[in-house]
């Protein structure tokens, strides 16, 4: 693929995501929001005491249920709307995008507390600079929380605008484009920044959203 088109399409995910996020900016879409099974799958996963930072957070449901963990919570999101439902529970949340987080001077404060744990809460597909993301974080483990790629009606009814959404925005510490397909391309994909890989989710190619946790070998072996 020419970089013209990748630049082309790359554009036009950034403005999806905008529409998606102009599409959640008031707190009447967040109110019913509820601990479903992906969070439920990472709050489980998580040992008490850690320090955490979710990106795109919502209205930070997430974020309660672990600081009742005894965790160290906060977030930022694009959304206004997410910003304010989040801050209304208390919670320690900033308006911001992610692929800023090394010049939003906001979001340079926030990863400079050198979290454990980072979550994508639903966003990677949408975020330029993930792979910058992996390779700068020095904590312990990364939750990505996303549509699942292995999912069996995706991969019987997938198009190729799919596929090439994929390939577009996944690309390994090599900057080799990677298409993600299935859950196994997704774990290499993270795993080529250093990190080791497990399936959170329960029978995930029968699941329409999948967790997947990106642990640091040296976390690993501790």
């Amino acid at each position: 693929m020419d970089p013209a088109e990748i630049l082309m399409v790359e554009e036009d995910m950034v403005g999806s995501y905008a529409d998606h996020v102009a599409a959640t900016s008031t707190r009447d879409v967040y109110v019913n929001e509820h601990l479903h099974s992906g969070f439920r799958d990472i709050l489980e996963d998580i040992r008490p005491g850690k320090s955490i930072v979710d990106i795109a957070c919502g209205s930070g449901t997430l974020l309660q249920a672990l600081s009742k963990k005894e965790c160290t919570v906060a977030g930022f999101d694009l959304s206004p709307g997410a910003v304010e439902m989040s801050r209304s529970k208390g919670l320690d949340v900033v308006q911001g995008n992610a692929d800023q987080f090394d010049t939003d001077p906001i979001l340079v404060e926030l990863f400079a507390r050198n979290p454990d744990i980072i979550i994508f809460s639903k966003c990677l597909v949408y975020l330029a600079r993930k792979s910058d993301i992996f390779r700068s974080f020095k904590g312990d483990s990364i939750y990505v929380y996303q549509s699942n790629p292995g999912y069996w009606r995706r991969r019987l009814f997938a198009n190729n605008r799919d596929i090439l959404f994929d390939e577009v925005i996944y690309r390994s510490s090599q900057e080799k484009i990677i298409s993600i397909d299935d859950l196994g391309s997704l774990r290499r994909w993270g795993e080529s920044f250093g990190y080791t890989s497990c399936v959170l989710t329960s029978w995930p190619i029968l699941k329409k959203n999948v967790v997947v946790r990106f642990d640091r070998d040296t976390y690993r072996k501790l």
